[in-house]
């Protein structure tokens, strides 16, 4: 059984209607302005519809986590929809366990469980900019897609936003790029992200980003190796990033794509804006100034001179041209491929 209660101007009164829809399997609540669960300090909705197992809360003010775990006790609960709402927090499944044995029921009068069954949650457009949120969805036993775009974590906070580059190659806009391969690659267990399927590729790569680049995206250091990361192995690139911080020039190969192969090499400060290497690639390809081009990174290993489409959706897009070069690439094993 499926209720459509959506753009009703419903509030959470609605959940006194649990003991007529016993059977419900579906509630979408969307569009209600609903900024509280709970009635008289308590959120009824996990008092019944015990079969529930899609909640569709979207569009919403809900900006209180504390309510939201008081779904956890919904038993068949399988997907939860709170996109549009102001969360700015995910709390750990792990402390939530911890304080339900304290307080022995959940602070709003109701006991609280631990999303067993939920595999699908659903967090576009909330205010979510923390990685410890990102990390507490691996509490959650059963979680296996997400859906986590629109929130301030994916946006670049060192620049203003800026409309995405595009290229002929379909290649993602840097930052967000390397957000979502560091979101693969905390939650293991994630099968799909923003609607698209990762396969075992995608994941070793995000894998080489999160090592890479978990400075750049503010990932902390502890979630890494809580993670069983290690940050210093001599088989990840992160030694690599460590020992050439110690130099302040870079070794770079850039290759334009956009001739007939043409590259050069060049020694580069850390520092060097990649507006100034834009310039370079102009002045050194014979480039057109009015032409709309891209620089990309990518690990030389995987640069060959004819880069497949999957290939290319691999390579970052260094769009950002106010950031210095060390802000994309770390060390010598990188170049930059010019394209559109």
């Amino acid at each position: 059984m499926i209720l459509l209660c959506s753009r009703c101007s419903l509030t959470p009164k609605v959940c006194l209607l649990d003991s007529k829809f016993a059977s419900l399997e579906e509630l979408h609540l969307s569009s209600n302005s609903i900024k509280s669960l709970a009635i008289n300090g308590e959120v009824k909705l996990i008092q019944g519809f015990h079969n529930l197992q899609l909640l569709n809360l979207e569009r919403n003010e809900l900006c209180d986590w504390n309510q939201i775990q008081q779904l956890s006790a919904l038993p068949k609960l399988s997907k939860l929809i709170l996109s549009g709402n102001l969360l700015k927090e995910i709390k750990d499944q792990v402390q939530a366990e911890e304080k339900k044995k304290e307080l022995k029921e959940g602070s709003f009068g109701c006991p609280q469980g631990s999303f067993d069954n939920l595999k699908s949650i659903l967090l576009d457009e909330n205010l979510i900019n923390d990685w410890v949120s990102i990390n507490a969805l691996n509490s959650f036993p059963s979680l296996t897609q997400l859906r986590i775009n629109g929130n301030p974590l994916l946006q670049n906070p060192s620049s203003s936003p800026s409309p995405p580059v595009s290229s002929s190659a379909g290649a993602p806009s840097s930052y967000s790029y390397l957000v979502r391969n560091v979101i693969i690659a905390v939650l293991k267990k994630l099968t799909l992200i923003n609607g698209s399927q990762i396969d075992l590729e995608e994941r070793e790569e995000a894998e080489k980003v999160l090592l890479r680049y978990y400075n750049t995206v503010s990932l902390p250091a502890s979630i890494v190796e809580q993670l069983g990361y290690s940050i210093n192995s001599t088989s990840s690139t992160s030694k690599t990033q460590s020992t050439s911080l110690s130099s302040d020039i870079l070794k770079i190969k850039i290759r334009n794509k956009l001739g007939a192969g043409d590259e050069i090499e060049r020694s580069l400060p850390r520092s060097t804006p990649l507006a100034a290497i834009r310039q370079l690639c102009i002045r050194s390809f014979k480039i057109q100034t009015d032409t709309n081009f891209t620089l990309f990174c990518a690990e030389r290993s995987t640069s060959a001179p004819s880069l497949k489409k999957k290939e290319m959706s691999h390579l970052i897009a260094m769009t950002d041209l106010t950031q210095p070069l060390s802000f994309y690439i770390w060390d010598d094993n990188f170049e930059i491929v010019v394209d559109f």
